[in-house]
C-alpha cells in the first residue's frame, strides 16, 4: 500500500474506535468547533441549514404549543407526537382555501361577527343564519340551518374525494367523515374504538 493509503486506512480504524468509544459512553464530540467565530443556535443546537427556516419553525412550534395547550386541543406533552411534517405536506398539496378555512379555524382568526363585533363594535355578535349568540369560529360548523348546513355537507363531500385522490387509507376516511359530520357529537376517541 502507498503511505496516502496506509493513512487512510489508519483513519479508518481510529474513527471506528472512535465511533464504538462514543456509542459505549454516550460521550460525543461537542458540535461547536475550533475556528468558528460565529455559531447560530437554537435550543442549544447548532443551524446547520438556513437559519431562517430553522428559527421560523421554532417559533411556531413555540408559539403553536402555548395556542394548543391554552385551547385545550393538545397537551404539551403530546405536541411532539403529532406528525406536523404531515401536517404541513396535507396542507400544502390540498386546495388553498381548505388550508386557508383549516388554519383559521385552528388560531381562531375567523371572519365571524363576534370579532367583528370586536373590531367595529357596530356589528351584532350573532350567527346571520340561526340567531344563536355569540358567533364564534366553531359556528360554520355547528349551525343547522339548512344552507350552512349544505355548504358544510358539500365541503365535507370535497374533503372526502380529496382524501381518496390522496389514496388515503379507507379507515380513516371513513373515520375523518364520521367526525366531521357529527359536527361535534361525538368524541374522535368514540369513533377509534373497536365496534
Amino acid at each position: 500500500m502507498s503511505p496516502a493509503e496506509i493513512l487512510n486506512c489508519d483513519c479508518d480504524q481510529l474513527a471506528g474506535s472512535a465511533l464504538w468509544l462514543v456509542m459505549e459512553n454516550g460521550c460525543y464530540i461537542d458540535q461547536f468547533l475550533p475556528g468558528e467565530d460565529i455559531v447560530v443556535s437554537v435550543n442549544g443546537c447548532k443551524i446547520t441549514g438556513s437559519y431562517e427556516c430553522t428559527i421560523t419553525r421554532h417559533w411556531g412550534e413555540e408559539v403553536g404549543r402555548e395556542h394548543y395547550h391554552v385551547k385545550d386541543i393538545i397537551p404539551p406533552s403530546m405536541f411532539d407526537e403529532v406528525y406536523w411534517d404531515g401536517v404541513e405536506k396535507v396542507l400544502t398539496s390540498c386546495p388553498e382555501m381548505f388550508s386557508v378555512w383549516a388554519t383559521k379555524q385552528v388560531s381562531g382568526f375567523f371572519g365571524n361577527n363576534h370579532l367583528m363585533h370586536h373590531i367595529d363594535g357596530h356589528t351584532v355578535d350573532v350567527c346571520p343564519n340561526c340567531g344563536c349568540h355569540p358567533e364564534r369560529p366553531q359556528r360554520i360548523i355547528f349551525c343547522c340551518n339548512p344552507a350552512r348546513s349544505a355548504v358544510f355537507d358539500s365541503s365535507v363531500d370535497k374533503l372526502v374525494e380529496w382524501l381518496a385522490s390522496q389514496r388515503t387509507d379507507a379507515s380513516l376516511t371513513i373515520l375523518l367523515s364520521e367526525y366531521l359530520r357529527s359536527r361535534g357529537d361525538v368524541l374522535m376517541s368514540l369513533l377509534c374504538t373497536p365496534r
